[in-house]
């Protein structure tokens, strides 16, 4: 089952996608898409790496995140975050595409039949339209990402003030 968790920032999503993930059939692999920028983004990731169990294998990925996707033969996998993975690539990379990009995703998804896989991201469009139009064209790229991600998915859940709130079922 492919699983997407989306919330706010500080809504619980990653708790609860931990939750999902550890109930899921092993052995497993946690790939982190995020990397250490500064003291307050490191306190976080630690705080994550301590809400795991200490023996649960991690991947730290950078700009591909389909072929280790599509590699793995961990029976559940947990992906922290899309969101992050897409501002890696955006970033170094200002002329992607990011309907191609949602494509190269679903390729790395397309192997994930009968294992547990749950992936998450923050949702960032519910607020006021961005006045940077770099800004605005992350803000719709990862959208559109979301959009794309949740048709290959089987359950699609938004995370508020850390409860889930199921979109899609399946």
């Amino acid at each position: 089952m492919i699983r997407l968790v989306l919330g706010g920032a500080g809504s619980g999503k990653s708790a609860y996608a931990l939750e999902l993930f550890l109930e899921g059939p092993g052995p497993n692999l946690f790939v982190a898409t995020g990397k250490p920028g500064d003291l307050d983004f490191r306190a976080q990731i630690l705080d994550h790496r301590m809400a795991r169990p200490p023996e649960t294998p991690v991947l730290e990925v950078d700009l591909d995140l389909a072929g280790p996707l599509s590699r793995t033969r961990a029976a559940s996998v947990l992906v922290d975050s899309l969101d992050f993975w897409l501002f890696n690539r955006m970033g170094r990379d200002s002329g992607a595409d990011p309907r191609e990009l949602a494509k190269e995703l679903a390729r790395g998804l397309a192997g994930f039949a009968g294992r547990e896989l749950v992936i998450v991201s923050s949702e960032i469009s519910l607020g006021p339209i961005a006045i940077d139009p770099r800004v605005r064209r992350f803000v719709r790229a990862l959208g559109g990402l979301h959009q794309e991600t949740a048709r290959i998915c089987d359950e699609v859940v938004l995370v508020a003030a850390g409860c889930p709130l199921y979109l899609k079922r399946g």
